[in-house]
């Protein structure tokens, strides 16, 4: 993997760093459009419940009120009314977090996608 990444730091506990930075949080994606949104793999790894757009990729990872929200467009309004209904009902966070699959970690998904390219 070193042959073609240079990490500037590694820590394989990270995601415990994460969890524990941050328990009473919540992830928020604004990206407009991406297919396969690499910080849904790091938030959820995390155990970060995710409030997304339903655009792009987001939709495929986030479902709607069991492992985060999804809300319509990206529109600030979206945003919104998603984060009151998780002030007006902070247990959800934990009930999110409860939903939320393993995923590929960063090395995983590298070296799955190096198997790829090298195949062709």
């Amino acid at each position: 993997l070193n042959e073609y990444l240079n990490l500037i730091s590694s820590n394989e506990n990270s995601h415990k760093i994460i969890l524990e930075a941050s328990k009473n949080l919540i992830n928020r994606q604004i990206s407009i459009a991406d297919t396969a949104p690499q910080t849904i793999f790091e938030s959820f790894n995390a155990e970060l419940p995710i409030i997304a757009p339903n655009v792009g990729g987001f939709p495929d990872f986030v479902i709607h009120n069991k492992n985060g929200l999804v809300y319509k467009g990206a529109s600030i309004s979206g945003i919104k009314k998603s984060l009151i209904k998780i002030i007006d009902n902070p247990h959800l966070i934990d009930y999110f977090r409860s939903n939320i699959s393993r995923n590929k970690t960063i090395k995983e998904n590298v070296v799955e996608l190096i198997k790829l390219y090298k195949a062709f």
